[in-house]
């Protein structure tokens, strides 16, 4: 009867004090908040930054490869389980790139040049209807082939 009551006391004594604070929290003042003139803020030299972007731009161009993202879709000895894996593709995802290695004695057929893993993984989710043993590899892609 005493571990009871004590339960009972505790509770009530928690409602009135989240009811107090809450009561307590509606009579605080609201203080608006005020974004500050335009006139506060330097004015940019559009003609500089598209000069610099232009300069970034460029130079990122001699870049062919950067590490990121494939998905494994086979991986065996059978040459005509991986063209099998490659027509599934092509049919099902037209526009991404699949790649075929021998190491021997095994085929491995991947798909795709992601370089983030939100991408690789959703088109990783796409691909477990169709392969189930589908893994995400970090690879080199290629980058006039992303998105």
């Amino acid at each position: 009867m005493d571990g009871k009551c004590f339960k009972v006391l505790l509770l009530c004594a928690a409602i009135s004090f989240f009811a107090f604070n809450e009561a307590k929290a509606q009579q605080a003042p609201c203080f608006p908040i005020t974004m500050p003139d335009s006139t506060e803020f330097p004015k940019a030299n559009n003609r500089q930054v598209l000069m610099v972007s232009d300069s970034i731009a460029t130079g990122n161009l001699k870049f062919k490869y950067a590490t990121g993202y494939r998905v494994r879709l086979y991986s065996g000895a059978s040459r005509d389980e991986a063209n099998n894996a490659k027509k599934v593709i092509y049919i099902k995802e037209k526009d991404v790139e699949v790649y075929t290695n021998y190491q021997q004695p095994n085929f491995i057929v991947t798909a795709g040049d992601f370089t983030s893993k939100l991408e690789v993984h959703y088109f990783w989710k796409k691909m477990l209807k169709y392969f189930p043993d589908a893994l995400i590899v970090p690879a080199k892609v290629n980058l006039r082939k992303t998105s």
